[in-house]
């Protein structure tokens, strides 16, 4: 994991190139007016009433309409309280593994059903170039030091709840994808199950430890960055880059020490979402 990514342009829309707007949201605005006829009501009560009329009101205030780098600050609370109440330590990748008909090892989860293939899919491809129609299907492109793979997953829902379903949807979605990179000079191999668990090995150290503002993974201190997807492989030593057909921004690892691509906000309190997001 120590050698950087390439530099250059990287696959995957942007979370927004300058800064993310903050959205009010319907429970903010409720809460302002809960609060403010609370305190209408208090008014001539009493100089106790009044008094808590005001705490309420400059507390409910302070967290929903204050904000600190790209989140509200009842946002910031509500992940405190999350990264307090959950382990420091856990698994990144779990699931059963699987086979499709055509050979290809899958990874079978809640919420579906995933081929890793590997490619040689050059870093300006998008995963939405990736397939014409998509419906059903997430696509990841992930990338590490003179690597590519990609994470195609066939999503579980209730017009297909069985893995046969998805299994279906899966091997024809992958016969078009590989036709359609064969055609550009491109190649995508799936890999087969017993290619599965060294690969996801290598992409998941079995140590992993989350802390407030950082990762510790394999001994080192990383930051997971959500990054322009055009700065992506810019962020210095990027060590992992995830672009996906169901994120606005490209996910990157990097040393905790290294300087923040342009555009790239740390996923403080979400370093262990990040991570798995950028996983297969």
């Amino acid at each position: 994991m120590a050698a950087p990514a390439s530099a250059g342009p990287v696959q995957g829309p942007p979370p927004g190139l300058e800064r993310r707007r903050l959205r009010v949201g319907v429970g903010q605005v409720v809460c302002w007016q809960l609060v403010a006829g609370v305190a209408a009501g208090l008014v001539g009560r009493g100089w106790v009433a009044e008094l808590t009329a005001g705490l309420l009101a400059v507390g409910v205030l302070a967290l929903t309409a204050t904000w600190r780098r790209g989140l509200w600050s009842y946002q910031w609370l509500r992940l405190a309280v999350a990264y307090l109440v959950r382990g420091t330590q856990f698994v990144a990748v779990e699931g059963l593994r699987g086979e499709l008909e055509t050979g290809a090892g899958t990874i079978i989860r809640s919420d579906g059903v995933t081929v890793l293939l590997e490619t040689d899919v050059p870093p300006e491809l998008q995963p939405a170039d990736l397939l014409d129609e998509y419906d059903g299907l997430r696509i990841k492109l992930l990338r590490r030091p003179g690597r590519a793979w990609i994470a195609l997953t066939a999503l579980r829902s209730a017009d297909r709840p069985r893995d046969t379903e998805l299994e279906l949807l899966l091997t024809n979605a992958v016969r078009r994808l590989t036709k359609r990179l064969r055609r550009r000079g491109l190649h995508a191999e799936p890999l087969g199950p017993d290619e599965l668990p060294g690969l996801l090995a290598t992409l998941t150290p079995k140590h992993l430890t989350e802390e407030w503002d950082a990762l510790l993974v394999g001994g080192g201190r990383f930051r997971m960055y959500a990054v322009p997807s055009q700065l992506a492989l810019q962020q210095a030593g990027a060590i992992a880059v995830t672009t996906a057909s169901d994120l606005e921004h490209a996910l990157v690892l990097a040393p905790a020490g290294a300087p923040a691509a342009p555009g790239a906000v740390p996923q403080t309190g979400r370093h262990r979402s990040a991570f798995v997001a950028a996983l297969p």
